[in-house]
């Protein structure tokens, strides 16, 4: 099957970069859970390569592949590799390990590159880099990126490994490393004034697909469940609640605020669970130590005027016949 074709059939479940990785190895695309997009898609591929067991199986998916491997097998003559796409770059950055990468050609000193980098716009509160450059395969996966030469890069720990370090600024020799007697691949110390081109990174916005992974592996050590709809996140907390009749006394702010940051964990949005009746029974199974379950949604169809508030906005309004939409849904009795 020619590119063409296969980028046709799957533009629309992952990245360019995705597609064009998984096609370069003959693989096959599918939603990592049958009828759930939200969840990612995998593409699986046979990588030419022997390998003894299951173990050696996965260290060479994870050198081959620069995303979330899912499933890995021995095949004899080649070994047999699932991996996971959650997050999108944009079609012209290639997708590493969660980020996206791209190199701008031209003449940039390191200023200029950091510079060039900043001013580049891949959307909303994403603000490209020059890339950091770390030891674990990653020139293997930035061979995959066409045209890169010699390019700035930026090491964090630069200074641990060569003498003449400065800063984080060194050169990513990639086409160009014969002319310095060098391996493709390798890490040089140029004056930051020289003139070179420049790799750009970003990290892609936070996804469905990327949330349900993360919250999957940081459930072996936090209390984290993931069902259909999301992730549930328990917490130690608990609120006492003071609502006297005709005066406001609570709203959910600071429910939100606590919410917030247990979401950090995982580098998410997170709220309060609502009192939706069909989404509390989803989620109450998860709930086995919580007598009280607090919630963040309410009936908004207007009361007395002294009732339940949200965010310091009132919730219900006066003079509205009663229709018992009272009851605001600040607290679910669990039995």
């Amino acid at each position: 099957m020619t590119f063409e074709n296969f980028q046709n059939i799957y533009e629309k479940t992952i990245d360019l970069s995705s597609i064009k990785t998984c096609w370069m190895f003959d693989g096959t695309i599918h939603e990592a859970e049958k009828d759930y997009p939200d969840r990612g898609y995998t593409c699986t591929v046979k990588i030419p390569g022997w390998v003894a067991d299951e173990k050696e199986a996965k260290d060479y998916c994870n050198s081959k592949l620069p995303f979330y491997i899912t499933g890995h097998r021995p095949g004899g003559a080649s070994t047999r590799c699932t991996f996971l796409v959650t997050v999108a770059c944009e079609p012209d950055y290639w997708q590493i390990l969660g980020k996206c990468y791209k190199v701008y050609d031209g003449k940039f000193t390191y200023k200029e590159a950091e510079d060039t980098c900043s001013k580049q716009s891949v959307g909303p509160e994403l603000s490209p880099k020059v890339a950091n450059f770390f030891a674990r395969n990653m020139h293997l996966f930035l061979m995959e990126i066409e045209n890169i030469r010699k390019a700035w890069v930026s090491v964090p720990n630069l200074e641990d490994y060569y003498e003449n370090g400065k800063g984080h600024a060194a050169v990513y020799v990639q086409d160009a490393a014969y002319r310095h007697d060098e391996r493709v691949g390798s890490i040089m110390m140029f004056d930051q004034n020289s003139e070179h081109q420049v790799i750009c990174e970003y990290t892609p916005p936070m996804t469905m697909a990327e949330m349900y992974y993360l919250a999957h592996r940081y459930s072996e050590i936090y209390p984290i469940h993931v069902y259909k709809h999301g992730a549930i996140i328990p917490t130690q907390s608990y609120y006492t609640i003071t609502q006297l009749q005709g005066k406001e006394m609570y709203n959910t702010q600071e429910l939100k605020d606590a919410c917030k940051g247990v979401g950090n964990i995982l580098n998410v949005e997170s709220f309060p669970i609502t009192a939706i009746e069909q989404e509390f029974e989803d989620v109450k199974p998860y709930l086995k130590d919580h007598q009280f379950s607090l919630v963040d949604a309410y009936k908004n169809d207007g009361c007395s005027s002294g009732d339940y508030l949200t965010e310091g906005k009132q919730v219900y309004l006066g003079g509205t016949a009663k229709t018992g939409h009272c009851d605001a849904h600040s607290c679910i009795v669990k039995f």
